[in-house]
């Protein structure tokens, strides 16, 4: 079911942090069951994925779902696109400009496993700049009788084939804000018998400007797969001086590549 509402739900608001949590003047689009149908966020809006929410999609070269404009995506249920070539869980389209964004948050799962190759998790693509967060991490809930915190849902990415990459950013693309991809981590594997070496895990071909936090952890099997790749580079929030008015880097947007997770 395609609920369309005015505001951001609770647990939407919880995973952006207040100074970015703004919200778009569109109606929100929130994912309350399972939709075969792809979302976008220039024709959506915040598009917000609840628990039982679903975008299960098998089509080649499509996205689940697309962030192209100055919106949110809040994941907290499913995104899939499996067992097919050159599936795509999530892209953050560039390409028409600049786009300022509350960002992208997910605790809940993106699946593009099975069969097929080309794969992508999470891409960051079009040319231009993406001024918002990316943040793979966990929901915690918290007793209101005890006080007591536990995990509610953590993020997990499963990829699977030849030529894949669970997080890319394409060369010329860029990032200005923090990227943290924790949770439950990202599993990325090769195709079935592959003596291909042509796959990586985390593939920044473009710039980041802030910090990118590895907490959940890298994994996969596969001959030749690399982990992390930083061709791009990795600068400081502050050093994108093209930042549009309005834009403000969050705290401790430095310089950072930190790995607390296992690679």
């Amino acid at each position: 079911m395609i609920k369309h509402r005015l505001m951001l739900s609770a647990a939407a608001a919880a995973l952006l942090t207040a100074a970015l949590a703004v919200a778009s003047a569109r109606a929100d689009t929130e994912i309350t069951t399972a939709t075969s149908t792809a979302l976008s966020t220039s024709t959506a809006g915040n598009i917000v994925i609840d628990a039982s929410g679903a975008v299960n999609i098998t089509t080649s070269g499509t996205p689940a779902v697309t962030l192209n404009s100055n919106n949110s995506v809040v994941n907290n249920g499913t995104i899939s696109n499996a067992n097919v070539d050159n599936g795509i869980g999530v892209v953050i389209d560039t390409t028409a400009g600049n786009i300022v964004s509350p960002g992208f948050a997910s605790t809940g799962s993106i699946d593009v496993g099975g069969n097929g190759t080309s794969k992508r998790g999470v891409a960051i693509q079009g040319g231009h700049t993406f001024y918002g967060p990316i943040t793979l991490t966990t929901l915690i809930a918290t007793n209101t009788l005890t006080g007591s915190s536990a995990a509610a849902s953590s993020s997990s990415m499963i990829v699977q084939g030849d030529g894949s990459a669970a997080f890319l950013i394409t060369q010329g693309t860029k990032v200005t804000s923090n990227i943290l991809l924790g949770g439950g981590g990202i599993i990325q594997n090769a195709s079935k018998n592959s003596t291909q070496s042509n796959s990586i895990i985390v593939d920044l071909d473009g710039t980041v400007n802030g910090n990118v936090i590895l907490q959940g952890g890298l994994s996969g099997v596969g001959p030749g797969l690399i982990g992390l790749q930083t061709l791009g580079g990795i600068h400081s929030c502050a050093s994108d001086t093209a930042a549009p008015s309005g834009f403000t880097c969050p705290n401790a947007s430095g310089v950072s590549l930190v790995t607390a997770g296992a690679v």
